[in-house]
């Protein structure tokens, strides 16, 4: 980690993802049609029709346990439609779920062999296959999405016009799966860590951030 608590090979993110972009959604396509089986055997459901339970829990949160100033507890509850309505319009669109890493940075992924293996898995989860690119572009500190890569595994589902609105409806969403575990970490584990609420309050301030701009 730097000085900032970062992982220090984030600034290399840029140069991995447009070089790796089509290896790492070909692992995560990999999910598609196995479903019921990694549901059955306890993967979390995180599918965008679970959304409207997550941003009821996460816009009614509790100011003492939420961290954020009362202007910012009013503005997060106002913008409990709008997400709603961006994870409506986003299911629109003919993807499929997929398995989602749910905590998709490049301190969580090696390479072995010449070949990059994604570790970490705790937070895995069912999900759109969106919701981890945005993730992914935010905790590595890259200044674009390179959708031509990213986009390429799943041309054969919609026209690129169509996917490039769909990865635009992803990203104010793709902070909320990992802000409501830190949520559930904060009201469950007795004595919670300390790095657990401001973890939370970082993520419900990037949540209003995008849900200022809806």
């Amino acid at each position: 980690l730097d000085a900032r608590g970062r992982h220090r090979c984030r600034g290399r993110g840029l140069a991995f993802s447009r070089s790796r972009g089509v290896r790492i959604h070909g692992t995560k396509g990999s999910g598609v049609g196995h479903l019921d089986e990694l549901m059955r055997l306890g993967c979390p459901d995180r599918r965008l029709d679970r959304f409207d339970a997550e941003i009821d829990a996460l816009t009614g949160i509790d100011g003492a346990i939420a961290g954020l100033r009362v202007d910012e507890l009013v503005r997060l509850r106002r913008a409990k439609p709008q997400l709603k309505r961006v994870a409506r319009d986003l299911a629109g669109y003919g993807l499929p779920d997929t398995l989602g890493h749910g905590d998709l940075h490049l301190g969580n992924v090696a390479k072995r062999d010449g070949k990059y293996l994604f570790f970490d898995w705790g937070q895995g989860c069912v999900s759109h296959p969106f919701i981890d690119a945005w993730s992914f572009v935010q905790e590595s500190d890259m200044e674009s999405m390179p959708e031509e890569a990213y986009l390429a595994p799943w041309a054969e589902y919609e026209s690129i016009e169509r996917l490039r609105e769909a990865l635009a409806l992803a990203e104010p969403l793709c902070r909320l799966p990992a802000t409501m575990d830190q949520y559930n970490f904060c009201r469950n584990l007795r004595p919670e860590p300390e790095e657990f609420p401001e973890s939370l309050a970082r993520g419900l301030r990037t949540i209003l951030q995008w849900a200022d701009r809806l």
